[in-house]
């Protein structure tokens, strides 16, 4: 079993240097606005306030969100899945002093550019840790290297 994490975290990686960086177009996505509710204000989030939750992605800071291709984290106890429309990714997350780790595993399947970039990008935030804000029904997720992804349930 360790193997195949191994693989995945290989793979993914893999993927993530093939989508990731600029283009070269001056076109890099727009960073989020500071006017977010939930980067403004709001508590770290814990296990049982996003349990049961679903959210939506509404904006972020490192890929381009669009609404033709919904990008969605559901939670369940400590479990949650990641779901952009193509690989089925899921598995178990911690949450200490408000920074959510998760262990993800993922299908591999061939898919559209935009659906692999975004679950690449959810994936390897959610993977590397990232702090948590959570106000009402918006949950923001802000990681080490500057990428932001935030949410409305």
């Amino acid at each position: 079993m360790r193997k195949s994490f191994v693989l995945l975290a290989v793979l993914l990686g893999i993927v993530a240097v093939g989508c990731g960086g600029s283009d070269g177009s001056g076109d890099d996505p727009p960073a989020a606005s500071p006017d977010t509710p939930a980067q403004k204000a709001g508590e770290p989030a814990t296990s049982d306030s996003l349990d049961g939750r679903t959210f939506v992605a509404t904006s972020a800071k490192g890929v381009d969100i669009t609404e033709a291709v919904p990008l969605e984290i559901a939670f369940d106890g400590t479990s949650l899945s990641v779901d952009a429309g193509c690989n089925s990714i899921s598995g178990n997350y911690s949450l200490t002093s408000g920074v959510i780790q998760a262990f993800l595993v993922s299908t591999l399947i061939g898919c559209p550019a935009k659906e692999t970039q975004l679950e690449v990008f959810a994936s390897e935030l959610l993977r590397q840790g990232a702090t948590t804000k959570l106000s009402a029904d918006e949950l923001a997720l802000v990681g080490k290297n500057g990428t932001s992804l935030f949410l409305e349930d």
